[in-house]
């Protein structure tokens, strides 16, 4: 919780911490362009409540913050898991509305995929010696080829194989969040029984294991490394696990 104080007190403030950083007062007048921009095309397009799309924005910053701590420490974006906890607020801020839980879980897996994409881009232009604030201008660069590409390419992949049900390309993690969706749309009773409350306890264990390894220093990233270890398959979990046993003989 101090690096989510630290970070937004720093982004209200413009703070910049090195003449070669990306000033955050930019940041967030980037943002907030950008957001007022994203609610009109998505009322437009889709007939989504302008409301809507700002609290998604809002509530996508935290998430994504614990996404690239996840990433850090794991390696592993869990673009899919943060989408479903938007999927959830939004069967408690517009329940029924199956416009509004899409788009706020695209919102989101969007947000955290670029950030922890971004996180690993920042990594390698440290070890390459360059700068914070001409990396940044090279992601936006790459935002403008990326959507040009994508509003391309996209009809036309569409158009040959087909995506989501009766398609080729099964688009998992969107038909995830449909499936979810379906779901929430009936309401929460339409959960399998206990989900609730193993969602709570999931959220006890992970706030216990964060808290306790600031004392039990080998409890570095157990909380990351349990959830990943409930939502991949386990044959993959195994693989990592006997991985980072070999490291620890070797070491």
């Amino acid at each position: 919780w101090r690096l989510l104080v630290k970070t937004f007190r720093e982004m209200w403030g413009g703070v910049s911490t090195a003449a070669n950083e990306m000033p955050l007062k930019h940041v967030v007048v980037g943002m907030v362009l950008l957001t007022v921009v994203l609610a009109v095309v998505q009322y437009w397009m889709l007939g989504l409540n302008p409301v809507h799309t700002v609290l998604a924005v809002v509530f996508s910053v935290p998430l994504a913050l614990v996404a690239i701590r996840v990433t850090g420490e794991t390696n592993i974006g869990p673009v899919s898991p943060m989408g479903n906890m938007m999927q959830v607020m939004f069967a408690i801020i517009a329940p029924g509305n199956m416009v509004a839980n899409m788009c706020s879980s695209g919102m989101t897996g969007s947000v955290v995929a670029t950030s922890t994409d971004v996180q690993s881009d920042f990594k390698t232009g440290y070890l390459l010696g360059t700068s914070p604030k001409r990396l940044v201008r090279y992601e936006m660069f790459g935002v403008v080829i990326g959507a040009a590409c994508t509003a391309v390419f996209y009809p036309i992949l569409k158009a040959a194989y087909g995506i989501g049900e009766g398609g080729q390309l099964s688009a998992p993690t969107a038909m995830k969040w449909k499936g979810f969706a379906e779901v929430l749309n009936k309401g929460f009773d339409a959960l399998p029984p206990g989900c609730l409350t193993a969602f709570a306890v999931s959220i006890i264990i992970g706030i216990l294991l964060t808290v306790l390894q600031r004392k039990y220093k080998f409890l570095g990233g157990a909380a990351m490394g349990v959830g990943i270890a409930w939502l991949v398959p386990g044959f993959v979990i195994v693989s990592m696990a006997l991985g980072g046993l070999v490291l620890l003989a070797l070491n």
